[in-house]
Parts: structure tokens; sequence; C-alpha cells
């Protein structure tokens, strides 16, 4: 992630898995792989119940407190 935002993360984390097309879950343990690791460790609360969207939404909301 750097200092990449989470929306800009994910954004080039995606682009990536278009030209792959890798599944859904492969795109969401790219993205959980590589946050920094306040990002990561808010994530590892919600990862399970929450899909790639929503938990993109969540870190996003936080992130910008």
């Amino acid at each position: 992630q750097g200092n990449d935002s989470v929306m800009g993360y994910f954004a080039k984390v995606k682009k990536c898995n278009n030209s792959l097309e890798y599944d859904k879950e492969y795109l969401k343990y790219q993205f959980l792989r590589e946050l920094n690791s306040d990002n990561h460790m808010e994530a590892k609360k919600y990862e399970t119940d929450l899909s790639l969207d929503e938990l993109i939404a969540k870190l996003s909301v936080i992130e910008n407190i």
C-alpha cells in the first residue's frame, strides 16, 4: 500500500487483476497481503464478515477519520 490511500491502493490492485482475471477471493487475498500495518490490523477484524467492496469502504471511512 505504501503511501496510497485504501481506494488508491485498491485501484492499483484491481487494475493488475483485470489483465490476470483472478477470482474475487484471490483479489481479496492480494489486497489484504500488502496493506500497511494499521489497515491490515483493522481489516483482520472484518475480513471474514465483509465482502471485499464492504471491507474497502469500511477501511476508507476509518482512514478518513
